[in-house]
């Protein structure tokens, strides 16, 4: 949120109404080509039909732009022609794999490769050490990459690493503001003022977060300042005085208090085997806990498991009582906290950030979706054909990759897609789609959000 407010405050000079070109039509393609909004990252070329090696690692992405017809590879002149045709020019197989993906490496110290890293060295990677992990996938990236000894730094270059920025951990390249310190492991959920109040807990990513957090006493308001909770705007509802001073529960013989106790802690059932391998949800839960070396007991005393009652010879049957689902449903004791609904499929709904935990309750059968009524039904008896926004139509099999202002601005950009129809409102022809969800003419992607607003195709058209 911040960064859409500074993006905002940045262009805040801007005209408050702009005019929006045309939307561009698909480019002219030679002959023997055809455009695509999602054509194969490695497409046929002479010199991979005369190699065969059609066993190479291919990522799964779309590519916008001209291919080959049917029936037509690329030969080294970037030319389709019909594959009986290949070799008869000289040309041998690996001459110049550059020249056939017509991809030029101009920069200093960068070299074509057919099968790169997803996740290249760079002076940001090697500076920190690992101590930030990042998750690669293990495909072929073809373009161009940087030469043995050398990472890409923050403009793009290869260079040795001797000429990447040192970032020192000294105070003036860790300086924090007001009430904030540097930590090499934060928390992902930090305390903020709107979240002080809640007295449930939340679910959250266990990973470290390298940088500036508030102060221990100290959350995070609205605009990004920490201060203590009796400045919050929410103050006199969440009682922050009486927050802090408020004296810890009183635990039991053989207990703890545990501001971030386990979901699913130790029990002599648990122990004795009683309780076969649980999906247990990744949260912290505040409580009395039994001290280290103990486990709760069924009359809930924190015992040594030793102490805990001997199996008998059968292993007890534990009745699970769950409760009547509607039609087209079904118990499940880990359901996903984000189940498919109609909206969701028709792409009607934005992609939501979805937490990996389980979710006990009545979810739709394979192949059924909840509709808006909250019935589990099949996709095809969810609204056909919706009410799509200005200048967005309908469609029975859209992208599931469909373009957008990111990929516009990062033309170098790769995205993993994977090849089915969706159904929903798409943007026309043209037009991709903005951060904020409108449809809009690609030159209009670097106005930030909230500056213009797009309407009907007469102002879309405007000169």
């Amino acid at each position: 949120m911040r960064l859409i407010a500074a993006g905002l405050l940045l262009f805040g000079t801007l005209a408050p109404t702009l005019a929006i070109p045309p939307p561009t039509k698909p480019p002219c393609c030679p002959r023997h080509e055809v455009f695509t909004e999602c054509g194969s990252s490695c497409p046929a070329t002479c010199n991979s039909i005369l190699e065969r090696n059609a066993n190479r690692v291919c990522p799964d992405i779309c590519v916008r732009g001209c291919v080959c017809r049917e029936g037509f590879v690329r030969n080294r002149d970037g030319k389709c022609i019909p594959p009986d045709r290949c070799g008869r020019d000289g040309h041998r197989p690996g001459d110049s794999s550059e020249e056939e993906s017509g991809i030029r490496c101009h920069r200093p110290n960068e070299v074509f490769s057919e099968c790169g890293s997803a996740c290249p060295e760079t002076c940001d990677s090697i500076v920190k050490g690992g101590s930030e992990r990042k998750i690669c996938t293990k495909n072929c990236v073809i373009g161009c990459t940087c030469r043995e000894g050398y990472v890409r730094n923050a403009d793009g270059e290869c260079v040795l690493p001797e000429e990447c920025p040192r970032h020192e951990s000294s105070e003036e390249s860790t300086k924090c503001a007001p009430n904030e310190v540097f930590s090499e492991c934060g928390t992902a959920c930090p305390d903020t003022c709107a979240n002080l109040d809640d007295p449930k807990p939340r679910p959250c990513t266990r990973n470290c977060v390298i940088g500036c957090i508030c102060q221990e006493g100290f959350v995070r308001n609205d605009e990004g300042q920490c201060v203590l909770p009796s400045q919050c705007p929410n103050s006199d509802a969440i009682a922050s005085s009486s927050l802090l001073l408020a004296p810890l529960p009183e635990c039991g013989p053989n207990e703890l208090y545990n501001e971030c106790g386990s979901a699913c802690p130790e029990t002599c059932d648990t122990f004795n085997g009683l309780v076969e391998n649980r999906a247990c949800i990744l949260l912290c839960v505040p409580g009395c806990f039994c001290k280290d070396g103990f486990v709760r007991s069924k009359d809930g005393q924190c015992i040594p498991p030793s102490e805990c009652p001997k199996p008998t010879g059968s292993t007890p049957t534990i009745e699970i009582i769950t409760p009547e689902c509607a039609i087209n449903e079904v118990y499940s004791q880990c359901g996903s906290a984000c189940p498919a609904t109609c909206e969701t499929i028709s792409g009607r709904s934005p992609p939501r950030v979805c937490p990996a935990v389980c979710i006990s309750g009545c979810v739709c059968r394979a192949g059924y979706v909840r509709n808006a009524a909250g019935k589990c039904v099949p996709p095809y008896e969810c609204e056909s054909n919706p009410e799509c926004g200005p200048q967005e139509v309908y469609r029975e099999c859209g992208s599931a990759c469909p373009p957008t202002c990111r990929n516009v601005l990062n033309p170098n950009l790769e995205i993993a897609c994977i090849d089915k129809c969706v159904a929903g409102c798409f943007c026309r022809d043209g037009l991709v789609r903005h951060h904020n969800g409108k449809c809009v003419s690609p030159k209009q992607c670097r106005i930030p959000i909230g500056i213009f607003t797009v309407g009907s195709s007469e102002e879309l058209n405007a000169e």
